[in-house]
């Protein structure tokens, strides 16, 4: 860092909400193992309550921080760090990934290879060490019902969702969004943001639609990149993360498939979710998280 802006090569843009320890380590790691170019650090924080924001800024007096005076969520602060970003290519880190290898020559080459590459994403590791599951397809009706039936009760049987083995390159949907990288230029001349209604969870299944509806691919290198600590599931005994995530995909649906495909959505979340109210006797909590499903479903129409 501290050559000029028009050589840099990497903008990194991290978002911090309290968390000081997540968002340090994410910061050092940058900073270990990206040495062979010239980049800059960007922070957003989100208003946090604690004092995270003031110690990171003692700790890293090379980062550049732009202070919010409230909660903008995740979408909405990645846009302010497009807009004051200065590098070559734009890197989005959720604050609790943690880098664990040089993969900055790669993903220069990458961009040099494929000449409709839009987002680009590496390998994410839980902390044990092994595979995250980073490459996803876009969501179909079909897929949907799996989703909010079956794989709920798989995910019991296992803590972990390994991903099959893969060739260095896949072309996939979209990526996790904990570790994104797209060009600077390629934002601005396809004039794209991060969709703002999304306060945080599939804002990087839209943006990867936006691209996809572009020409651009989606491309998942299998070299892993670090360790991403978060996992943040469907889970809906996770009240607030569960709503959101059903909020956000009724959001998508009704933005990018139509109103037919809306409303077929809408009579699986009642079907859906009246069962699992039905289910639910003796459990007020859940009962309550499937009531607001189908209100918020509602609430669509």
């Amino acid at each position: 860092m501290g050559q000029d802006d028009l050589q840099l090569r990497f903008s990194f843009v991290v978002i911090n909400y309290n968390s000081f320890d997540y968002t340090s380590k994410c910061l050092k790691s940058i900073e270990q193992f990206c040495r062979q170019h010239p980049y800059e650090i960007i922070v957003i924080d989100n208003a946090s309550v604690d004092d995270s924001a003031i110690k990171l800024a003692k700790k890293f007096s090379d980062v550049i921080f732009i202070n919010n005076e409230e909660n903008y969520g995740f979408a909405r602060a990645c846009n302010q760090g497009i807009e004051r970003a200065s590098g070559e290519y734009i890197i989005f880190l959720n604050n609790d990934f943690e880098f664990k290898t040089d993969i900055f020559d790669r993903i220069i080459d990458k961009y040099q290879r494929y000449e409709n590459l839009g987002l680009l994403g590496f390998q994410l590791l839980n902390p044990d060490g092994t595979p995250q599951r980073t490459g996803f397809v876009f969501p179909t009706l079909f897929r949907r019902i799996l989703q909010l039936t079956l794989v709920p009760l798989m995910r019991k049987r296992t803590s972990v969702l390994k991903p099959k083995a893969e060739k260095e390159d896949q072309v996939v949907d979209y990526i996790k969004g904990a570790l994104m990288i797209i060009p600077t230029r390629l934002l601005h001349q396809l004039q794209l943001r991060f969709d703002e209604y999304y306060f945080m969870y599939h804002e990087e299944l839209d943006l990867a639609y936006q691209l996809r509806q572009r020409s651009k691919i989606c491309l998942l290198d299998s070299t892993p990149a670090g360790i991403h600590y978060g996992m943040n599931f469907e889970d809906i005994d996770n009240e607030r993360v569960y709503l959101l995530r059903q909020k956000n995909i009724l959001y998508f649906y009704q933005k990018n498939f139509g109103r037919t495909k809306l409303l077929l959505l809408i009579v699986i979340n009642i079907v859906v979710f009246s069962f699992k109210w039905l289910l639910s006797i003796g459990n007020r909590s859940r009962r309550d998280v499937c009531r607001k499903v189908i209100q918020l479903s509602l609430d669509f129409l």
